[in-house]
């Protein structure tokens, strides 16, 4: 099971069914890129620059999840616009790469400059740890960084997907903790029901009983405003979806062909010069 997909792509595809919706969350621009596993790269209204998402080959070790699950590893790079405070606090390679003509108007990496910064660590600013239970009524999302301006870096894109998971699944978060303070690592731990496709939302029962008791190792319960009061409110929003789920919602169930490789006007963002 590619929890990446299962838990990441298949929010964000629906959402941007969903305009108004997606306009509330602030995802301003989607591009999923063909040929990797997944990755994608994010505008986020009211943020400077452009977010990067890519799954890791393996996921590392990581507190608060639970052994069985299954989990992926995201790596968020950053790519800040030119001349902007986040540029300067770049290291010099970091900036001599943001400078190469392979960034669009947009601030995103082209197709070639895409593939070449998979390679390397360059604009990384923290993870998106991911678990999903083997019944997927349960999920756990952590936004996590090694330095406090890492963390501040990526915790737009933590901030944005659990909005996006919980307005999706039309639920609520179920906890929220602080990371544990003695592991180095600055982030927020979120534990989230899933719809069920066949009875909704309802009430996932002990689907999330290993979620909550790995979750209890964690810092303190977060609330707002320390975190985004939206993420209890998205649940509720008014959903006016705008078309029909194309196949490409489906990859996790899919047996033949690859449902990533093609795009759609929904998905696009219509300032890029070249996909990635």
């Amino acid at each position: 099971m590619d929890v990446a997909l299962a838990v990441i792509d298949h929010a964000l595809r629906l959402l941007k069914m969903d305009a108004a919706a997606a306009g509330r969350v602030g995802l301003t621009g989607l591009h999923i890129c063909a040929g990797h596993p997944f990755a994608a790269q994010l505008w986020l209204g009211g943020t400077d620059g452009v977010f990067g998402l890519e799954v890791l080959p393996q996921a590392g070790v990581a507190p608060l999840m639970p052994p069985d699950a299954a989990r992926a590893d995201l790596l968020v790079r950053h790519f800040p616009g030119l001349d902007t405070p986040a540029f300067h606090a770049l290291t010099p390679d970091e900036q001599a790469a943001r400078r190469d003509p392979g960034f669009d108007a947009t601030g995103a990496p082209d197709r070639t400059l895409t593939r070449d910064l998979f390679a390397t660590p360059l604009f990384a600013v923290g993870l998106l740890r991911l678990a999903l239970d083997p019944a997927r009524r349960g999920a756990a999302v952590q936004g996590v960084s090694g330095t406090p301006a890492g963390w501040a870096a990526a915790r737009p894109v933590l901030d944005t997907l659990v909005t996006v998971l919980a307005f999706v699944h039309r639920v609520t978060p179920t906890v929220v903790v602080g990371l544990p303070r003695d592991g180095g690592e600055h982030g927020v731990h979120v534990v989230l029901p899933r719809a069920d496709p066949n009875h909704g939302a309802g009430t996932p029962g002990g689907a999330l009983a290993a979620f909550l008791s790995s979750a209890r190792a964690g810092g303190p319960s977060l609330g707002p405003p320390t975190v985004p009061a939206r993420w209890w409110a998205a649940g509720r929003w008014e959903a006016v979806p705008e078309a029909q789920p194309c196949a490409c919602h489906h990859a996790e169930d899919a047996e033949a062909g690859d449902p990533h490789t093609h795009a759609h006007d929904h998905h696009a963002v219509a300032t890029a010069e070249e996909p990635a």
